[in-house]
């Protein structure tokens, strides 16, 4: 599990959020492998299915069709602990419109055990804060962790929105997450757009056609040519 890991390696929180430290050497397979898997805003988040601490197997696409603030964090990162509270109250408003989930690595690099964990996190007080278990390293390693926290502000569409580095405000992920609703808004009066134009001209000769084949009609039974009316119907319709 710790050279799984590895390519991830999980930053020494200080005491101050700004200081990290960066992943060890890299071989040159390794830096091929990591260029190939690169993510980045704008690309689809991985997916994972994690134990959560309650017992739950969550995966990350069930969520398609909601935005998700997904964390990064461990037990023994001071500005993770310190952010906690601002991420409870997030948490606690009623008219969020995202869901909120963090994930830990049990056992690995210091971070505490499955059973260990869940009385740690109560004698904190945290609450209303899902914690998942990846306690082989492999979603730390698909969302290329090297510094903790870091939080990904994942769209409706599981794409990702934003990477923060760090701790990020509440205020910061609302306003994150109110861009991304903007923008897909933006997207779809577009494509709405686009469409109209593309179906109007479209439009235009359609009823062009219907209404010549209509006068084509009303002339041929005038002159008592019933046939000749047929074949023209027979061609609007086909």
């Amino acid at each position: 599990a710790l050279s799984l890991l590895s390519l991830v390696v999980l930053i020494a929180c200080g005491e101050e959020e700004t200081k990290k430290t960066q992943a060890p050497q890299q071989s040159p397979k390794q830096q091929q492998q990591t260029t190939v898997q690169q993510i980045a805003v704008g690309k689809d988040a991985p997916d994972f299915t994690l134990q959560s601490m309650d017992g739950k197997e969550v995966k990350l696409s069930d969520y398609k069709g909601k935005k998700v603030y997904l964390k990064f964090w461990a037990s023994w990162c001071g500005p993770c602990k310190k952010s906690m509270p601002e991420l409870m109250e997030l948490a606690a408003k009623p008219d969020r419109d995202f869901e909120i989930l963090s994930v830990i690595a049990p056992g690995i690099q210091g971070e505490k055990t499955v059973e260990q964990f869940p009385q740690w996190f109560q004698d904190q007080g945290y609450k209303d804060i899902p914690v998942l278990y990846d306690t082989k390293g492999t979603t730390f390693q698909a969302y290329q962790i090297r510094s903790i926290p870091t939080e990904y502000l994942i769209d409706s569409q599981g794409k990702i929105g934003k990477i923060q580095f760090g701790v990020i405000s509440n205020e910061d992920a609302e306003a994150a997450f109110k861009e991304m609703a903007s923008s897909a808004e933006n997207q779809m009066k577009l494509l709405g757009n686009n469409i109209t134009a593309t179906l109007r001209p479209l439009g235009k000769e359609i009823l062009k056609q219907i209404s010549s084949a209509a006068q084509s009609i009303n002339k041929a039974f005038d002159n008592g040519n019933a046939q000749e009316s047929l074949k023209t119907i027979g061609a609007l319709i086909i």
